[in-house]
């Protein structure tokens, strides 16, 4: 993935959720990862302001595990479809 990344940058936003000064990675900490070895200084973010309850972190996980480009290409189908 961090090859990947290096050629064509991080294509989809990471998930992240402010709490106090900090910023913590609901989805997309393999991109992040990749990104960092990638030598990136910056990549694509969706800040959400308000901690997440349990449930909506367990459904953005789900909804990007589902929409994952990757997923999309495997399972040839889009995430609208079930």
């Amino acid at each position: 993935m961090t090859e990947d990344v290096r050629k064509r940058g991080v294509l989809g936003p990471i998930h992240v959720m402010r709490l106090s000064e900090r910023l913590v990675v609901l989805t997309g900490e393999t991109r992040r990862r990749a990104a960092l070895h990638a030598g990136l200084r910056e990549v694509p973010i969706v800040v959400r302001d308000r901690p997440l309850s349990e449930a909506e972190m367990a459904m953005e996980r789900l909804l990007e595990t589902k929409c994952a480009p990757t997923s999309r290409t495997r399972k040839g189908r889009s995430c609208t479809s079930s």
